[in-house]
């Protein structure tokens, strides 16, 4: 899964620089109509982007969770019993 969001998002981020040069290279008499799609396709792949990066940050969150000891609890019990004493 890794591996594979990885490749997405520098996919991602090469077509945001490849927009970000598209658009610097337009010349002023360019069509509006034509320079704000593409505008457009950058904000979508910075979208798409943010949601990418987003997930992995919260899958990377849940898999720290899961690699808890199964038995976290006896371990703080032990951990609080040993204070008292």
């Amino acid at each position: 899964m890794w591996r594979t969001n990885g490749i997405y998002e520098t996919l991602l981020r090469s077509e945001i620089c490849f927009w970000k040069d598209l658009i610097a290279a337009c010349e002023p008499a360019h069509p509006y109509d034509s320079l704000e799609r593409m505008q457009q396709a950058q904000a979508l792949a910075e979208s798409r982007l943010e949601i990418l990066l987003r997930d992995n940050q919260h899958a990377c969150a849940a898999e720290k969770l899961n690699e808890l000891p199964s038995n976290i609890f006896s371990i703080s019990c032990d951990s609080a019993s040993r204070v008292r004493e």
